[in-house]
């Protein structure tokens, strides 16, 4: 095995932009949280940037990260016994203060349908729908029961992190 990043990192993120990589992870309750690092080959890694300065003492757990069709950065995270988003023009910041979403559950997964409509996934096999700025929620969390949150997976249905989930016969795309 090669080792490839220094320390704790849980919860990788990963997303390629061109011929570039660029990975945040769960930062627990260490400030600044989410660092941004980047790679043209996946095994040397620059420290970029951190997206979080300070979170008054909160603690930052499995983020999703990704550049969205709007050309905007946005990583969606849980901590404190809800989740939030930040967002950024440009990777090296500077990004947004969080954005409770409030809504509960963890381990939150942002998909798109067919149409372009927004959501997250979220653990126990929830999804809430978002408004199209991606900033807040459109409804209350639903349960789908079309899968068991990120932990297990049901036929039909792919594990957090591989960019599609399947949910009630609804194809979601990670983008």
């Amino acid at each position: 095995m090669i080792k490839i990043l220094d320390g704790d990192c849980p919860d990788p993120a990963v997303f390629r932009e061109g011929d570039t990589f660029y990975l945040t992870y769960s930062s627990g309750p260490y400030y600044p949280g989410l660092p941004i690092c980047s790679s043209t080959d996946l095994v040397n890694w620059k420290m970029e940037t951190y997206a979080v300065k300070d979170f008054e003492g909160k603690e930052i757990w499995a983020p999703d990260f990704f550049k969205y069709k709007d050309n905007k950065y946005y990583i969606y995270f849980s901590g404190a016994g809800t989740n939030w988003v930040i967002w950024s023009e440009h990777i090296q910041g500077p990004w947004s203060e969080p954005i409770d979403l409030k809504v509960g559950y963890i381990d939150p997964g942002h998909v798109t349908d067919e149409e372009g409509k927004r959501y997250l996934l979220l653990s126990g096999g929830h999804i809430v729908p978002l408004a199209a700025d991606g900033l807040s929620i459109d409804l209350e969390p639903q349960n789908t029961n079309a899968y068991d949150g990120f932990l297990s997976v049901r036929p039909g249905v792919f594990a957090r992190g591989s960019g599609q989930a399947v949910v009630s016969e609804i194809k979601y795309r990670k983008v």
